[in-house]
């Protein structure tokens, strides 16, 4: 059964709005539509746990090999 509610009018208007563009009125409703898909959204998006593992560990390696190298290059400038 429909949601016959104001909420939930709204938020039926803005999924087939946004089908096609931005609902561009802003109402109080509307904007927890907004918060709803934006939140939906986030959790489709996530990372699994084993991929943000590895790519903190290759950011770190990463971050390493820079300092490394900027350090190599300091001492260089150092001496001349």
């Amino acid at each position: 059964m429909a949601d016959l509610s104001a909420k939930g009018r709204v938020c039926a208007a803005a999924d087939q709005i946004s089908a096609e563009r931005s609902p561009t009125v802003s109402t109080r409703y509307l904007k927890a539509w907004k918060l709803e898909h934006l939140a939906a959204a986030c959790k489709a998006a996530a990372t699994p746990q084993p991929v943000t593992e590895l790519a903190v560990s290759m950011a770190g390696m990463v971050w390493a090999e820079a300092a490394t190298a900027d350090d190599a290059r300091h001492s260089e400038v150092e001496k001349a």
